[in-house]
């Protein structure tokens, strides 16, 4: 997806909400940061925006109309091939604080909304939360290109709301270690070396991946990297079957 691209759905999103207000979450939210040009091609390799409003109840009216007119399925992604995914804010695991660190872009293509997009560490800090492979690609692409700041993203790991499971939090922490190494060690491999480092990069989200997936399982914090503890990780809940139009699971795109 392009910024032109989510730019249609936002203009489409805000005709059919009637509320420019629009929250961009999800893997596109990468585009309030940086235009497609400046990212890896596994950043804007989703054909949907997950889109939120901060003024919806609980019954989400605006994302379910977004869902029924230009969702999934809908004449609106036959056509363009790509689609809007109105959720509910509540779906995201975030670091606290995240609602006045959003952002904005200066594209007056996407008037007459005024969207909102996450922080570019908040939103990696929700994908390592959600933790499916695809999530673990994102953030780790976006470190290895020099996106984000492994620093910051720790920090904002430790920032997430007291809420959230401690398991969850022992996650996060373990992929954002697990990530920030492969990204180094892919960095410093020269380019003769490059195919070997994209197998020992791909290795590093596999091997993380299986021990997310193990149920109850554990994956090693950078303490237990030296023969510490083992922290205790949660099992993931795989998401019901969804329907065009329904509200989707506790994931982003």
């Amino acid at each position: 997806m392009r910024r032109q691209d989510l730019a249609h759905i936002l203009r489409a999103a805000c005709e059919v909400s009637q509320d420019p207000e629009i929250v961009v979450l999800g893997s596109q939210a990468i585009l309030g940061a940086y235009d497609e040009d400046a990212l890896p091609a596994l950043a804007t390799a989703s054909v949907e925006a997950d889109l939120a409003w901060l003024a919806d109840g609980p019954d989400r009216e605006r994302a379910e109309r977004v869902n029924g007119s230009i969702g999934e399925l809908s004449q609106f992604d036959d056509t363009f091939g790509y689609y809007g995914e109105g959720i509910s804010i509540e779906t995201a695991v975030l670091p606290e604080g995240w609602e006045s660190r959003l952002t904005t872009w200066d594209l007056r293509s996407s008037e007459p909304a005024r969207p909102k997009f996450l922080d570019k560490h908040d939103l990696a800090v929700a994908k390592l939360a959600a933790h499916r492979p695809k999530d673990l690609e994102f953030v780790g692409a976006l470190l290895e290109h020099g996106l984000l700041d492994a620093d910051a993203l720790r920090e904002r790991a430790r920032m997430l709301e007291p809420s959230v499971d401690p398991r969850t939090r022992a996650s996060v922490g373990a992929a954002v270690e697990s990530l920030a190494r492969a990204a180094r060690k892919r960095v410093g491999c020269s380019t003769t070396d490059d195919a070997d480092a994209r197998d020992r990069f791909r290795s590093e989200h596999v091997a993380l991946r299986e021990r997310l997936d193990r149920g109850p399982g554990s994956v090693r914090t950078a303490s237990s990297e030296q023969g510490d503890s083992v922290e205790p990780l949660p099992h993931p809940h795989p998401s019901p079957a969804r329907r065009p139009g329904q509200g989707r699971g506790p994931t982003l795109g």
